[in-house]
């Protein structure tokens, strides 16, 4: 997908790809400090990983911030907290589908599938935990801040979590594709795409009411839609293979 590197002669998405990098390093510095002395190390940080292609999403949402006029400091602040959340939903996706897109690359055995996304999240975690430290220190956020940040952090993903448990019993019934979209996907991945929001609202940097806002939320809730489409479609194969479209 190398051609939509035409959206870098944007000085907002150029920028975007700046902070991005600067993310990338500060959490695998963070990684590193957690894991040391652990018997489990963290191996260099692939130079692709810091190209548009793996941090599309990464950029746009700074992008949205830039937008939004978000201070620069709650900027790159909330630019870490949303790498967190975007390595646990991956590390997460890779345990419910058996699959393995690394985050974070440590010296653990290559066919360590399940203990590597296990591994994942527990790290960015405690990466997490450090970001919000930082920011308390330097006084970016205050203590409260902190402490909404924390119950935020969860449910702002909690409802499609919930909806990905749902599935894993499967449904009783055929759904209708309106019903595909608008009760599962407008929920699962939907919420995804716009949660990396939800830190700047609840600390007061995003207004609800701002119309501009309003249509940035719209805006990438029809992107996830789009997105889970294309998802569906490329895997529409294997899933008539494997039979997921049948009713239990």
């Amino acid at each position: 997908m190398s051609e939509f590197n035409f959206i870098l002669k944007a000085d907002l998405f150029k920028k975007g790809l700046s902070e991005q990098k600067y993310v990338l390093n500060n959490f695998w510095e963070k990684g590193s400090e957690i894991l040391s002395g652990s018997g489990i190390n963290l191996k260099p940080l692939p130079k692709q990983w810091f190209s548009l292609r793996h941090n599309y999403f990464s950029v746009l949402f700074i992008v949205v911030f830039y937008i939004l006029h978000i201070p620069l400091p709650r900027l790159r602040f909330y630019a870490r907290l949303n790498h967190c959340l975007r390595t646990w939903v991956t590390a997460c996706d890779n345990l419910l589908d058996d699959e393995l897109k690394e985050l974070l690359i440590t010296d653990l055995p290559e066919d360590a599938r399940i203990f590597k996304s296990v591994h994942t999240i527990l790290v960015a975690d405690r990466i997490f935990f450090s970001f919000m430290i930082d920011a308390v220190r330097d006084g970016i956020i205050t203590e409260h801040e902190m402490k909404i940040l924390l119950q935020i952090s969860l449910s702002s993903i909690s409802a499609s979590g919930r909806e990905e448990a749902e599935e894993e019993s499967g449904v009783e019934y055929d759904l209708t594709p309106d019903d595909v979209l608008y009760k599962i996907h407008a929920v699962k991945t939907g919420r995804l795409f716009t949660s990396p929001l939800s830190a700047p609202l609840a600390l007061g940097d995003i207004d609800k009411n701002d119309p501009e806002y309003i249509h940035i939320n719209d805006g990438l809730g029809a992107i996830a839609l789009g997105c889970q489409i294309l998802d569906d479609l490329s895997d529409i194969g294997m899933d008539l293979h494997n039979s997921k479209h049948k009713s239990n």
